[in-house]
């Protein structure tokens, strides 16, 4: 059970557990956290500078039921990184270090099971991020759907890759403007994907697992996409993370 309640919806989980019409709001996800502490540094310390913010060991729901090795975990975890990169870095008191726990360990919590050559759904998240981000500068985004979580990053090549994580039950046609040129045609992407948020196989760039759990690993070769992309227009399936490679 979660707080007293009956056991999450998937709604519930991708909105960090604050349930609908609770009269106590619990963790609402990085950007509460990082105002939340703000708030209180300002308050009960004299610090002149604000602090940093490091989520040393996190995940969804872990041990109380199953969806850390469902496909919903995946969501959770991009739109959770999506989003603490919006709250800063150590300079402004933002969230600016993750740890999932735990990579691997033998445990149903784990992000991936080398001796099952499987992985599950948070290892897709970070493994988009390591593609699509490269470790380049976090744009400002917006989105008015809070079933659409978006991230932009500004390569040193200054190229771009943007992340669009529908965490809605319905497909989505979404529109992207920015500082990137919008070639008409495909671009170069990536997927993670799974036939519904509680199925327990999933896929990679359309590669499902070897066996009959989690998605393919590893990962290294399997190639990228061409994902349609027609004057900014992107199609995104329901329960889908794309990154999308965009030009200067």
């Amino acid at each position: 059970k979660h707080f007293g309640h009956q056991d999450p919806s998937y709604a519930d989980l991708l909105n960090y557990g604050c349930i609908q019409n609770s009269t106590v709001r619990y963790n609402c996800g990085p950007i509460a956290i990082a105002q939340a502490v703000k708030e209180a540094v300002k308050k009960h310390s004299q610090r002149t500078v604000p602090l940093p913010i490091a989520m040393t060991e996190w995940n969804m729901e872990q041990p109380y039921s199953e969806p850390s090795q469902e496909m919903v975990e995946g969501l959770f975890t991009a739109k959770y990184l999506a989003q603490s990169l919006t709250t800063g870095g150590s300079k402004d008191g933002g969230v600016f270090a993750n740890t999932y726990f735990e990579l691997t360990g033998g445990r149903k919590y784990d992000m991936l099971s080398k001796s099952l050559d499987i992985a599950y759904g948070g290892f897709y998240a970070y493994a988009m991020f390591k593609f699509v981000a490269k470790n380049g500068a976090c744009l400002s985004w917006n989105t008015e759907d809070h079933n659409l979580t978006v991230a932009a990053f500004r390569h040193s090549d200054s190229s771009y890759g943007v992340i669009l994580i529908n965490t809605d039950t319905v497909k989505k046609q979404v529109q992207l403007s920015g500082p990137w040129k919008s070639p008409s045609g495909h671009v170069e992407g990536f997927s993670y994907s799974g036939s519904s948020m509680g199925s327990k196989t999933y896929q990679w760039n359309n590669v499902g697992p070897h066996g009959g759990q989690g998605g393919p690993y590893p990962i290294d070769n399997i190639p990228p996409l061409h994902l349609p992309f027609r004057s900014g227009t992107v199609a995104l399936p329901a329960g889908t993370i794309l990154g999308l490679l965009l030009p200067a």
